[in-house]
Order: C-alpha cells, then sequence, then structure tokens
C-alpha cells in the first residue's frame, strides 16, 4: 500500500476530541498510514456499532471499490450513525479499541504511536518533524496528563465568555470551531451563552488550558467607530453599545493601545474596510430607509452579532449612531473570523441586495488593487462576488455565505438608494465645479464684449433684462463696462447657484454658451444629490457676501441635526414643495454656513412679506419635517423646538394627514416606518386605515411591515402572514409549553427568519409550512440547523410550498438527523419524479424516519418504483403515503406483500 506524504498533518482535535465529518479524510490517512487492510471494512463497521444491514447497504452500492466501502463506512461512523454512541462515540480511543479487538495490533500500535508523538508535539498527526520544528526546538509538550482536570470558576466563565462575545479569543482556539462560537455569540441570553461554553470545555479536555494561557497575553481589541460629527444628536440616553467596549487601567483611564490592532497581521479585506469605515458610515445614514434591511441581512449571515441587531432593530438612535453600530461591528467580525474573504464577500453581497451598489463596486475594487489583481473599467458590468479573487464559500462549511434579504416587507418594490460621495469626493467634485465656473464665466464675459463691440446689443439693455429677471432695480446694478455688470451681479450667482440669472442671460443673449452651461448645471445637480450637507460645510473656505440689504432680505433656516446626512437636492425640493409657485428664485442663492446645520437663503425685500405668509400658514406641515426656525430679515419665526427629535411621531401625522411628500421625506430623515402610535397602530396600519394607498405603497418600499395574525393557544402558536418583527415578537414569548408551530402564506424570507430561530428553541416538536414558498436556497442555508436539530418530531410542508430543488435540498440536511420521526410533503403538485431519488437515498440512509407523506405530488411511476427499492431494504418507516393511482403499480410488485401493511393511498 501507498504511504502519503509525511508532510500532511491533520487538525489539532483529533486526539482530544470527539470526531466530526469534517475529519472524514484525516481519520481516512491516519487508517492508510497505519496499515489497516481495507478489505476489513465491514468487520471494522460492526465493530464501530454500525448495523448490519447499513454495511450491506454500502456493500451492493460500492462493490467494486474496496476503498470507497471504507470510506463511506467510516463517512458513518463519523455521523454517529445506528449504534455508534454505545460503542464510545466516534473518537480516537474508540477507533483504537475496535482494531484491537479485530486483532489488528500493528495498526493499533501505529495509531498509540501517532496519539503519543502528538501530544509531545503539541500537533495531532506529524509523519516527521518539520523544518520549522527542527530550527526552532520543539514545542513544549501539552500532554492531557499535564493539564489540571478542573473546572472554570465563576469569573472565569464570565471573562472568557464575554472576550468571546467580542471576538478576542479564535486564534487562540483550534479546538473551538466557528459554529460553536457563533452559537455562543447568537444565544439569546449570557446564561444561555455561558451554558454552551461550558459544556465546549467538558467536550474539549484541552480548551480551558489553552484559553487560560491565551488570556495572559491577550490585549483586547476595540473596534474603530466611525468619527462622529459634533452636529449629531445627543446620544447620552442610547443604551450601551456591546461593542464599544474599552480597556481601562487601574485609574479607570482609556488605554490607547486598546484602540490600535495589529495592521500588519490583519487581512486586506480588514484595512480596506477599516480605511473606508467612515464612508460606509455615511452612506448609509443618508439611506436611512435600507438601514433596518441591511441590519437584517448581516444578522442573518451572522455578520453582526445579535445584541448589535437588536440594538439597531429597537431603539430611537439616529441614522448616523444605527449606521455607526452595524459597520464597526462588522469590522469587528471581519477582524477575528478565519476565512475574512468569506465575510468580505458577504457583506459585499448584502451592499448589494438593499442597493448600495456603488459602495459594493468601490470596496471590490479597493480589494483588488490590494490584492495587486485586475480591476475592471466598468464596475456596473462586474460579474457577482462569487467569481474571480472572491471566490463562493460552501454552504455545508457553515461559513459566512450570503443569506436572504429579510426586508420585513411585502412590497415587491426596491427601496430608492442614493449613492451618496465620500468626503474626500466632494471635496474634488467642488474643487472642480470651481475650476469649470471659472472658466465658463470668463467665457460669458468674453461674447457678451463681442456682440456688445458688434453692436448686437447695448450693455444698458443686457442690464435692464437682468434686473426685471431679479425683480430689482436696475439703478442698484453697475454697468459701465461688462466686467462691471457682472461683478454687481456676483452676488447673485456663484459656482453653485448658476441656473438663475446667468442661465437667463445665456439663453437670451448667448446662444453659443447654451449647451456649455446647461451641461455644468447638470454636474451640480449631480454633485447636489450625492452631497450630504455636513460634507459641503466642510470644505467651504469662506462665507459668500450678502447682497445688499436694501434690495434683498436674507432667510436664515435653521434645521434639526438630522439634516446633516441629507443633500441639497433634499433641501432643495422641500423649498419646491412649501414655497412655489408663491416665491418664485427663491433659492437662486444659497449659501450654507460654516459648523452649523443652517442655511442661508436671499431674495428681493418685495417678496419679504409673501414668503412670512406663506410659513405661517404652514408651520404644522414645515415643522414635521425637522426645520426649527426661519429668520426673514433678522425676525425669527419659530417653527420647531430644537429638543424635539421625534420623527416617528411626524410620520404618523403626515400619514394621517394623507401627505405623501412629508412621509417620503420624513422616511429619508429615520423615521421608522414600523413605529407605533399611541395606539399601537405602526404608520402602515394608519395608511390602511386611512386609504391612502400610495403612502402604504411607500411605507412597505421603506421596509414598513404589514401585521399578520398571530393566534395562540396553551400549546401551539399560528402565524398567517406575519411581519418580521412578529416572528421574533412571537419567539421571545414562547414558553415551554408551546411545542407547535403553524405558520401560513409567507414570503421565503419570513419563513427562513422564523425557522432560523425555531430550530434553535428545545421545546418545539412540530413544526407546520403551508402556502409559503420553501426554496432550495432556505432549506441550504438552514441545512446545519436541520440536521443538529435534537427535539423536532415533525416536519409538515404542504399546500405548494416547496417543489423538487427543495426537496433534494431538505433530504441531504435530514439524512442525519435524529429526531425528526415524520415528514409531510404533501400537495406540493410541484414534487416531481425529479426529486424521488433523494427521497430514496433518504430512506437508504435515515432510520429514524417513520412516516412520510407524499400523496397530492406529481411523483411519476418511475419515480415511485425507485421510492419501493429503498422501502424494501428500510426497517423503520412505518406508513409511506402515496397517490391512490399508484397502488397498481405497487401492488405488482414481487416483494409487494412485504411492505403491504407499510403503504397507504389516498
Amino acid at each position: 500500500m501507498a504511504t502519503k506524504s509525511s508532510n500532511y498533518s491533520s487538525p489539532p482535535s483529533l486526539f482530544s476530541s470527539p470526531l466530526t465529518i469534517e475529519q472524514l479524510n484525516d481519520v481516512d490517512d491516519l487508517l492508510e498510514r497505519c496499515g489497516f487492510p481495507q478489505a476489513r471494512w465491514h468487520e471494522l463497521g460492526l465493530k464501530l456499532g454500525l448495523h448490519k444491514y447499513t454495511l450491506d447497504v454500502l456493500g451492493a452500492v460500492f462493490s467494486r471499490d474496496i476503498p470507497q466501502c471504507l470510506t463511506e463506512c467510516l463517512s458513518k461512523w463519523l455521523r454517529r450513525a445506528d449504534n455508534v454512541d454505545s460503542k464510545g462515540g466516534a473518537t480516537f480511543d474508540s477507533l483504537s479499541d475496535a482494531l484491537k479487538s479485530m486483532n489488528e495490533n500493528a495498526a493499533a500500535d501505529k495509531l498509540d504511536q501517532e496519539k503519543r508523538n502528538a501530544m509531545i508535539s503539541g500537533n495531532d498527526i506529524k509523519g516527521t518533524n518539520d523544518v520549522h520544528s527542527t530550527a526552532t526546538g520543539p514545542a513544549p509538550p501539552i500532554a492531557l496528563m499535564d493539564i489540571p482536570d478542573d473546572r472554570p470558576k465563576v469569573s472565569e466563565l464570565v471573562e472568557f465568555h464575554e472576550l468571546l462575545i467580542k471576538g478576542q479569543l479564535e486564534e487562540s482556539l483550534p479546538l473551538l470551531d466557528a459554529d460553536t462560537i457563533r452559537k455562543i455569540r447568537n444565544a439569546a441570553s449570557d446564561h444561555e451563552g455561558m451554558s454552551l461554553l461550558r459544556k465546549a470545555f467538558e467536550e474539549h479536555p484541552t480548551l480551558l488550558y489553552e484559553m487560560r494561557v491565551h488570556h495572559k497575553r491577550c490585549l483586547i481589541v476595540v473596534p474603530p467607530q466611525a468619527p462622529k460629527p459634533s452636529q449629531s444628536q445627543d446620544s447620552s440616553s442610547a443604551p450601551h453599545d456591546p461593542t464599544a467596549t474599552v480597556l481601562q487601567d487601574k485609574e479607570g483611564k482609556k488605554d490607547a493601545s486598546s484602540f490600535k490592532p495589529m495592521e500588519g497581521s490583519m487581512s486586506p479585506e480588514y484595512i480596506i474596510m477599516k480605511e473606508m469605515l467612515a464612508d460606509l458610515v455615511d452612506l448609509l445614514a443618508g439611506n436611512a430607509p435600507v438601514i433596518s434591511q441591511l441590519n437584517n441581512h448581516l444578522f442573518s449571515s451572522d455578520l453582526i452579532p445579535k445584541a448589535v441587531h437588536v440594538t439597531v432593530g429597537t431603539t430611537g438612535l439616529t441614522p448616523y449612531d444605527r449606521a455607526n453600530k452595524i459597520f464597526p461591528s462588522v469590522l469587528a467580525t471581519l477582524e477575528c473570523h478565519p476565512n475574512p474573504n468569506s465575510v468580505f464577500s458577504s457583506l459585499i453581497t448584502s451592499l448589494q441586495k438593499v442597493g448600495l451598489k456603488n459602495m459594493a463596486s468601490k470596496l471590490m475594487e479597493n480589494l483588488l488593487k490590494m490584492k495587486g489583481s485586475y480591476v475592471d473599467p466598468n464596475p456596473e458590468q462586474k460579474p457577482s462576488v462569487s467569481k474571480g479573487p472572491l471566490q463562493p464559500v460552501d454552504v455545508t462549511a457553515q461559513s459566512h455565505t450570503p443569506q436572504p434579504t429579510i426586508t420585513g416587507s411585502q412590497s415587491s418594490t426596491p427601496t430608492t438608494v442614493i449613492e451618496l460621495s465620500s468626503k474626500s469626493e466632494v471635496a474634488a467634485n467642488m474643487k472642480s465645479l470651481h475650476s469649470r465656473f471659472a472658466s465658463l464665466n470668463v467665457k460669458m464675459r468674453g461674447e457678451i464684449v463681442k456682440i456688445v463691440q458688434k453692436g448686437e446689443v447695448e450693455l444698458i439693455d443686457i442690464a435692464r433684462s437682468a434686473a426685471a429677471y431679479l425683480s430689482i432695480e436696475v439703478s442698484s446694478l453697475k454697468y459701465g463696462n461688462v466686467d462691471e455688470l457682472f461683478d454687481s451681479l456676483q452676488p447673485h450667482y456663484d459656482f453653485f447657484n448658476c441656473d438663475g440669472v446667468l442661465k437667463h442671460l445665456t439663453d437670451t443673449y448667448l446662444s453659443n454658451a447654451q449647451t456649455e452651461l446647461t451641461q455644468y448645471i447638470d454636474s451640480v445637480d449631480e454633485f447636489s444629490e450625492s452631497s450630504q450637507l455636513k460634507h459641503i460645510r466642510s470644505v467651504i473656505d469662506k462665507e459668500v457676501r450678502l447682497l445688499d440689504l436694501s434690495t434683498t432680505k436674507p432667510i436664515v433656516i435653521k434645521l434639526n441635526g438630522r439634516w446633516d446626512e441629507m443633500t441639497i437636492k433634499n433641501f432643495k425640493s422641500v423649498l419646491q414643495y412649501y414655497f412655489e409657485p408663491e416665491i418664485e428664485n427663491l433659492f437662486s442663492h444659497i449659501s450654507i454656513k460654516k459648523g452649523s446645520v443652517i442655511i442661508t437663503l436671499l431674495m428681493p425685500t418685495s417678496l419679504s412679506q409673501s414668503l412670512i405668509d406663506a410659513i405661517n400658514n404652514k408651520t404644522n406641515s414645515i415643522s414635521r419635517l425637522g426645520i426649527l426656525e426661519v429668520a426673514v430679515d433678522n425676525k425669527v419665526i419659530p417653527i420647531r423646538r430644537k429638543d424635539d427629535n421625534n420623527f416617528d411621531v411626524s410620520l404618523h401625522e403626515s400619514v394621517k394627514a394623507g401627505n405623501s411628500f412629508e412621509v417620503s421625506m420624513l422616511l429619508q430623515l429615520g423615521a421608522d416606518p414600523n413605529s407605533k402610535d399611541e395606539r399601537g397602530k405602526s404608520a402602515v396600519e394608519i395608511a390602511k386605515q386611512g386609504g391612502h394607498t400610495q403612502i402604504k405603497e411607500i411605507l412597505l418600499t421603506a421596509g414598513g411591515e404589514e401585521t399578520g395574525k398571530v393566534k395562540w393557544t396553551s400549546y401551539k402558536v399560528s402565524l398567517t402572514k406575519p411581519s418580521a418583527g412578529q416572528c421574533q415578537e412571537v419567539i421571545s414569548q414562547l414558553t415551554d409549553s408551546h411545542q407547535y408551530i403553524h405558520l401560513h402564506h409567507s414570503s421565503p424570507d419570513i419563513v427562513y427568519l422564523l425557522m432560523s430561530l425555531v430550530l434553535n428553541i428545545r421545546t418545539i416538536k412540530w413544526i407546520s409550512i403551508f402556502n409559503a414558498k420553501i426554496t432550495k436556497d432556505v432549506i441550504l442555508f438552514l441545512s446545519h440547523k436541520i440536521t443538529n436539530n435534537t427535539s423536532l418530531d415533525v416536519l409538515w410542508i404542504s399546500d405548494d410550498s416547496i417543489n423538487d430543488d427543495g426537496v433534494i435540498a431538505l433530504t441531504q440536511s435530514l439524512i442525519n438527523n435524529k429526531t425528526i420521526i415524520k415528514l409531510l410533503l404533501n400537495h406540493n403538485p410541484d414534487i416531481t419524479s425529479t426529486s424521488a431519488q433523494s427521497l430514496a437515498e433518504l430512506l437508504l440512509y435515515n432510520h429514524t424516519l417513520s412516516v412520510l407523506s407524499l400523496d397530492g405530488t406529481n411523483i411519476d411511476t418511475d419515480g415511485v418504483l425507485v421510492l419501493m427499492e429503498s422501502l424494501r431494504t428500510n426497517n423503520t418507516l412505518r406508513r409511506l403515503w402515496l397517490d391512490n393511482k399508484h397502488k397498481q403499480t405497487c401492488s405488482s410488485l414481487p416483494y409487494y406483500k412485504t411492505i403491504e401493511n407499510r403503504l397507504d393511498f389516498a
């Protein structure tokens, strides 16, 4: 027999913990190196606790492939099939005992020698010492006998649990798999999390020792927070942020080193995201309606812990504060995860799912640049992240595979996303606009000079035209020459506001400059749409001088701090909505005061009273949009109290008033579409009751949820068309007596959300799903939980809820499930003979299932015959339901009498 390379080494836990299916190749290679004769695989299987008929089936399927028979035998053993647990379980010691009972003493001795070598070297399996270990000397022995056989102290348990939640121990825990870490992090309570950790200590004898050694040299690394603007809301009343803990010395002072991860050891993905953290936070804060969607998506992908998900989803934080909790938490996950590439891939997929595609492209391009790869110059045509350097993640590995997006909305209309520019991009764009405007201004003055010199028009006529457009006296302008005229007009225009008097003069006299000016105005509009007020303010070099107050009046508008994340276009739309057509050209000149959310406009004196009247007539509506006060000619008109930041109340009022414009703006400002009024009604319910169909669609598009029905009894809960929030609320209210969950008429997203929560509850015995599409992806994402669930007895999926792809994925998950005894798949017409082979394999390998219902499907005769072949070798299935049309086919089989009492026809 050929011997495998001595360079091979297996995972560290092979000799000191129960083995899992992930170590199949390691065990197979180990037996080969120890000289075990593969032809004795059947006898080995019996000694390990496998049933004879299980081994006979394997022999029949793989009759000509002895090595494959051994591999499949070991696979069954590692999955703890049949009576494996009664023989000591899937451990190294039980394997060694089995070899000795077969008189394979030479192989057993080599096996034991491998273990001794592993204990001495500190590694598990090594054929010889490698170069590195020889050069540096042998690693200190970590023999099991040297490790204190004690339990963790309560204080240690609490401390290790806290460090694990923060992602600080993974590097030192080769014995603790990523799935266990996720379970501990996502536990419903600290008590449950510490119970899981205590169980891990019991399963891995060396784990406590490893943790204690690592903790002596462990530094707590805190994920950096994006710099917070000084104008954002006071968050002193905000709940404690579990991601914001810092290391403190004995005097209580913050240790600066705790804020600095060791960049040299960080992955490129971590470095890229950290560099772009502030931009990510700003982008999400400026797109408040998608925060909830992204929060749900990242949580379902295990990129953020449960505590962050709950805090972001249920507290009244500002959009900026919510965003500033999400992304630093993702950064912490990226920092400690063993596969940062998969985390990064999931993050990019999540951003794309909620519509933030430009940011996803920027992240991807920057990563490719750092890794020295080719970057597609057209990111919009770039293939999905599963291609190229960002590789897809195997679902069965339980890593960070992109999950279904749980939007909580029943609307199919995607949320409108504003692709915002970063602070540096705003500065660069503003510099470019300044330069282009200067060139355009010179060109326009030159063209005016030419037409005046040619006698095509008098300069006084141009001045009169400008004055008439601005509704001012001609005498207020100077027009001795062209430059003097333009200089006197300058307070009425600048690089950011040139679609007023300049456009008027161009359209009237300068046909040659019309195209260039139009293109420039389009660029300014794009800038207005993508640039947040706070970034524009931060790059303003100087205040723009005001007009002569004898002909104009300054209008100063003070805004709520949440306007910091909004754009000039948002603000202009508010002015247009409230003041046009009463006030023409109101924002022909706008300046943004540096250092506060205050915007100054200029208007002709003759129109000031019209503006005051308009404000007084619309005070209630204006106040709902976060306008604190308006001052016209230094006379203040108070609108809204500065400390009144409850935009949810404003949203309810606007919905009741049937004002769709206000509703749209409030959602952009961060109002929660699922917040409840004093009667417990959500905005969606208020719109529905008021007959405001358009507003209802706007709310649903922004993440609003239609409330479904929930019916409780003493032992079961039935949910019909539930929202994501209702699902989570039901889970939080379940008691041990509630053992039945019924779900009706729901989307794949809701099915995934509810199932992912229910499968973690050990008291649930029965799950029924009716008229709710369960896709293949949903099953795959739940695969690990379905396989390892230890409490569920009945899974009933009926009434057009699953198709062949879903069944194939489901059967793979159920093959090794140990508790489900009834699988009811009746009345699903999309189940055909395509999935019959997978169902037959389920009957072949699963020995727990006692009832399988397939009536009301479209499985044909060929599919039924495949099922019958498996049924005759399965001794545990007591009842198989099929359509009545198959009765004659089954009764004609030569072995029908042996299976007759286990068949029912409907």
